[in-house]
């Protein structure tokens, strides 16, 4: 059975984001960052995304990810990126414009056990605070991978502000990156 893995940057005092839901007070990745998030994007077999997340990827099928202004270490995200299926969780959308992507609209607990249940890699979740809490609550996440930049925001979007109640999660890998970011992995007990 594939594993499905949760990962996103967070700040120090545990902000997704802004208040306004943007990303750019936790501040670019170092190389060293994003290699990680390259090698995580490597091995999963497909991602799985909530509307807006899917949204702010769409960066990476963009010209400019792979130009000259990009860095070798961003060419490689997108080149790795782009060969990907992906499911995008919306009841809003219909359909995209996109040849990769598969709207999931209902059943998204359902949905998900049954991508679950086709292999034995891994599928790369990226998701708001929202989602991730009904796919803790559901029991569907298996591994969580977080990034915790040494940035303090002082408020914003609580990444697991949206739980409704308490989940246990048990430390399994931490390291230490040159700027003082750590990666910390957990599985849900």
């Amino acid at each position: 059975m594939r594993r499905l893995i949760y990962y996103t940057t967070v700040s120090l005092d545990g902000y997704f984001s802004a208040e306004d839901g943007g990303l750019d007070a936790l501040g670019p990745p170092t190389d060293e960052e994003h290699q990680y998030a390259n090698d995580l994007v490597a091995g999963a077999d497909a991602f799985i995304f909530g509307r807006v997340m899917y949204e702010l990827m769409t960066y990476w099928d963009r010209d400019e990810a792979v130009g000259p202004e990009a860095s070798a270490v961003e060419r490689e995200f997108a080149t790795i990126y782009r060969a990907k299926p992906r499911y995008v969780l919306s009841r809003t959308l219909t359909s995209l414009d996109d040849e990769r992507a598969t709207v999931v609209r209902d059943d998204i607990a359902g949905y998900i056990t049954k991508l679950k249940a086709e292999g034995d890699g891994y599928l790369g979740l990226g998701c708001g605070p929202q989602l991730l809490a009904y796919f803790l609550e559901h029991r569907l996440i298996d591994e969580l991978r977080l990034l915790v930049v040494p940035t303090v925001l002082g408020g914003g979007v609580s990444l697991f502000g949206a739980l409704t109640e308490p989940r246990s999660l048990r430390l399994t890998s931490t390291a230490t990156t040159a700027r003082g970011s750590l990666f910390l992995t957990y599985e849900p007990e």
